[in-house]
């Protein structure tokens, strides 16, 4: 019961958030120039972030997973010796 009202409420903030930015804005990057609506603009930069975020916690998250392996094999870790 509460998964269908909870995407209803995110539903209609997504489009009060979309309605609220639509005006247009002029984005330039390097020789690169265009004009997207102001909420495309954000939830593209949002999504970059969290990629960028994603890949950058690959290399701690790869050290964890074999951590968790060795422990589960019984081979003492790097944190358990120090």
């Amino acid at each position: 019961m509460k998964q269908p009202v909870l995407t209803i409420i995110v539903a209609v903030v997504a489009v009060l958030f979309a309605i609220q930015n639509a005006a247009e804005v002029n984005v330039r990057f390097l020789l690169w120039q265009t004009s997207i609506s102001k909420a495309l603009l954000i939830v593209i930069m949002l999504l970059a972030g969290m990629i960028a975020g994603y890949f950058l916690q690959m290399p701690k998250i790869s050290r964890m997973k074999k951590e968790i392996s060795d422990l589960r094999s019984g081979k003492p870790s790097k944190a358990s010796t120090v």
